[in-house]
């Protein structure tokens, strides 16, 4: 048996395990992907160059609070991670306009991929792979029994980190189920990360990162090689619009990533010689619960009763890597005093 059992293996669940070991109390995560980190996602693909790296997932991260600032501060002087803008351009009406006020500051990012950031935060945590929570029971004693494709966990109190509409479905109705109301008002919008390589060096003239302002299909796209220290190759992601991702997330992934490529290179084509509509190769992932639309503006969401259950995550207190630290952590030290006065 557990102290805590925490559903997910992202940047909130693994902050949320940070502060309850450091309580000294026993936690296990589950997590149902192969990996740690959520939207903190790197994939690496072999190409004729070599092996390289994209983030797919969040593009970068900012850093405003003095708890993550914690554990930033010392990654940055390791070379763990580094700033890759000040500011972020628009591109509107075929004009790249330089970043404004709301949209000048420091974003960094871990030039061995931003999957990174959370290899750092499961520093000697209990986490399995690859095991996917799916009910939740209420054993006699008052302890939480956890169903997932691999066994059964028992545990004193539940952390559940997934997007809402995921967490609910495990939840359940016990104790006070309107104390999970507002989640159920949480809508998560969909997107398409299209990555492409380009075998030549950067020829230049590709803002590192750009907002799309009043495009009808892309939203973000980032020269993503620009984030390592010793590119093998050119690297192109592009994330799509929610109304775009919808209507195309079934679709045939090479059909829809030469559109977008287009697209890119059809607006882009003036600031940069690189063939963005000919890549050497392309993939697409899709993000079916990419973006809360309206995050709450709560740490976390709670039951005491009849034991601790909390639902915790970047949808509840912004939708930022940070949020989402921020979440977790504050989750954790909720989960420390229930368990103490229990």
């Amino acid at each position: 048996m557990h102290d805590v059992l925490i559903v997910g293996a992202g940047v909130a669940g693994l902050a949320a395990a940070g502060v309850l070991r450091k309580a000294g109390l026993t936690v296990r995560l589950v997590e149902k992907s192969r990996g740690v980190g959520g939207r903190l996602a790197t994939r690496r693909v072999a190409t004729a160059s070599g092996e390289v790296r994209l983030d797919h997932g969040a593009q970068y991260f900012t850093c405003r609070s003095e708890a993550f600032r914690q554990v930033v501060e010392p990654l940055i002087a390791d070379g763990e991670i580094t700033l890759w803008l000040d500011g972020v351009p628009t591109l509107k009406q075929g004009i790249l306009d330089p970043p404004d006020a709301a949209h000048r500051s420091a974003r960094y990012i871990c030039p061995q991929g931003m999957t990174a950031l959370a290899k750092v935060l499961t520093h000697e945590l209990d986490i399995r792979l690859e095991t996917k929570a799916t009910a939740l029971a209420l054993e006699e004693n008052g302890r939480w029994r956890v169903t997932t494709d691999r066994g059964v966990e028992i545990a004193r109190a539940v952390l559940l980190t997934p997007p809402p509409q995921q967490s609910l479905a495990i939840a359940g109705e016990f104790g006070d189920v309107s104390a999970f109301d507002p989640a159920r008002a949480v809508d998560f919008l969909p997107c398409l990360a299209v990555m492409a390589g380009y075998g030549a060096a950067d020829p230049g003239g590709l803002p590192r990162g750009l907002r799309w302002e009043d495009d009808p299909i892309v939203a973000w796209s980032a020269l993503d090689s620009s984030k390592r220290r010793d590119p093998k190759a050119t690297t192109f992601v592009v994330h799509t619009l929610p109304d775009f991702s919808r209507e195309h997330f079934d679709a045939v992934a090479e059909k829809t990533a030469q559109r977008v490529l287009e697209h890119c290179a059809c607006k882009l084509g003036g600031f940069t010689p690189l063939a963005l509509a000919r890549p050497e190769w392309v993939q697409v992932h899709r993000w079916r619960y990419a973006m809360p639309a309206n995050p709450l503006d709560a740490a976390f969401l709670a039951r005491s009763r009849p034991a601790p259950l909390l639902l915790a995550g970047c949808w509840c207190s912004g939708a930022r890597v940070e949020g989402a630290f921020l979440s977790g952590q504050a989750a954790g030290r909720e989960l420390v005093q229930c368990l103490a006065a229990s």
